[in-house]
């Protein structure tokens, strides 16, 4: 997604230029449903209450809107895989160490830890 929003630089400048909150609002919306989606899949026991679940899922989509109206903003100095490597340094090292029934124990201790 980052690559055709790079490649695409012309239109989302001016987009964001003229009113930042219909990107923001779009962006928003569409990786709130991912990471929603996300942590329902990884919380198969259901610790995480709805509630909390919509707060994760709120908390990182805002996050990750608000680096992407940044990195418009300021003119795309760094690649898309700059960015990404940035977001995601812990998944390169995770993918590259623990087998995958060690991955899938690692991330239901991650949604249970900010359960608290």
């Amino acid at each position: 997604m980052l690559q055709k929003i790079h490649a695409n630089q012309f239109f989302y400048l001016h987009t964001v230029t003229f009113d930042q909150k219909i990107l923001s609002t779009c962006f928003s919306e569409l990786t709130f449903l991912l990471f929603y989606d996300l942590f329902e899949r990884l919380d198969e026991n259901n610790n995480v209450s709805l509630k909390d679940r919509k707060f994760y899922a709120h908390f990182f989509s805002y996050s990750c809107c608000g680096v992407l109206v940044t990195w418009i903003c300021e003119g795309f100095k760094e690649s898309a895989e700059e960015i990404l490597s940035k977001l995601m340094p812990w998944r390169r090292i995770r993918n590259f160490l623990l087998p995958d029934y060690l991955k899938a124990r690692q991330i239901k201790l991650f949604v249970k830890k900010f359960d608290r």
